[in-house]
């Protein structure tokens, strides 16, 4: 998998249109700030430290069951470590995802992956399979969106992602569906993957592990919509609100962790159901404790393991 000519400069142009891209984001959550304060402030004088902690709690319930839906399509690729291992491996390039660019946590998941002896091909196998699981079940839980009129997204361009995502399910569980599509994918980009089969049972499983991540980060949301009007009939649209957003936010692959992109998805959904000025605090304060929590899992689990590897040993295991 070398790179080829060009691929360099192209990648530093991504990168500077990245860092802009995220200029001007934070120039317009600036601006939303500004116009929206008197409201915001009171808002968060109704979020009580009980709320902050049960979506805290929810988010990195969700965050270990990223981890363990990638864990599975590891697995499922015949590849067996130990989980104290696969953790360092998945949550310290987790932390890739905040630089502009949505291929940073592969390419850290495949330095980290070789030097726990794991084929280069098999992680990024395992990326692109898990990456589509993921994607796919949260672009179908977002049909919650549909339940209430209140939302005022396109329908056209509703139902288009849940039909999508619809599509890409069965596949996902299909143990030659998504590796099929990956190889085509790095065979149309000039790139030679060995042919990998994953396990009906392993893709069944991380299937499973993503529809209750998302369940979690729905419930994470909610936790801080329910004191600003939130109510628990409002759980299902809270669900699909930040399924879609997180998924969308993902498509903008200049944006470091859909920076900006999904707190507007999310102040779009959310607004028609507790008001702009809420869906807004409920869309700031979500990203600032998916930040915390995925910093402290790094830091617990990712960061200490990953140093260790490298006091440890060179690395000069070669990409096989």
């Amino acid at each position: 998998l070398s790179e080829k000519p060009g691929h360099s400069g192209r990648r530093h142009l991504r990168r500077l249109v990245g860092m802009a891209l995220l200029l001007v984001v934070a120039v317009f959550v600036a601006i939303t700030l500004k116009r929206n304060w008197d409201a915001i402030r009171e808002d968060l004088g109704l979020l009580q430290p009980a709320d902050y902690l049960a979506a805290a709690l929810a988010a990195g319930a969700g965050l270990f069951l990223l981890w363990a839906s990638w864990l599975a399509i590891l697995n499922g690729l015949g590849t067996r470590m130990a989980h104290r291992d696969s953790q360092t491996i998945f949550f310290a390039a987790q932390l890739g995802k905040f630089v502009p660019g949505s291929v940073w946590p592969a390419v850290l998941q495949t330095r980290l992956g070789r030097r726990n002896g794991v084929p280069r091909a098999v992680i990024l196998t395992c990326y692109a399979l898990w990456s589509a699981s993921l994607f796919s079940v949260g672009g179908a839980f977002s049909v919650f969106l549909l339940t209430d009129s209140r939302v005022q997204i396109p329908l056209l361009v509703l139902l288009g992602c849940v039909v999508a995502a619809l599509l890409l399910v069965p596949i996902a569980l299909h143990d030659r569906g998504l590796p099929h599509l990956v190889s085509w994918f790095f065979a149309r980009s000039g790139r030679e993957v060995p042919e990998l089969r994953v396990e009906s049972s392993s893709a069944r499983l991380s299937v499973a592990f993503s529809a209750a991540t998302w369940l979690l980060f729905g419930l994470h949301a909610w936790f801080l919509a329910r004191p600003l009007g939130a109510s628990l009939s409002d759980l299902p649209l809270v669900v699909g609100a930040f399924a879609l957003a997180f998924v969308v936010g993902v498509l903008a692959v200049p944006l470091p962790a859909g920076a900006g992109l999904r707190e507007a998805v999310l102040v779009l959904t959310l607004g028609a159901v507790i008001g702009r000025p809420s869906a807004i605090t409920v869309a700031l304060m979500s990203r600032l404790i998916m930040i915390l929590v995925e910093l402290l899992l790094a830091s617990l689990t990712g960061v200490p393991g990953a140093i260790r590897w490298a006091r440890a040993t060179p690395d000069t295991t070669q990409a096989k």
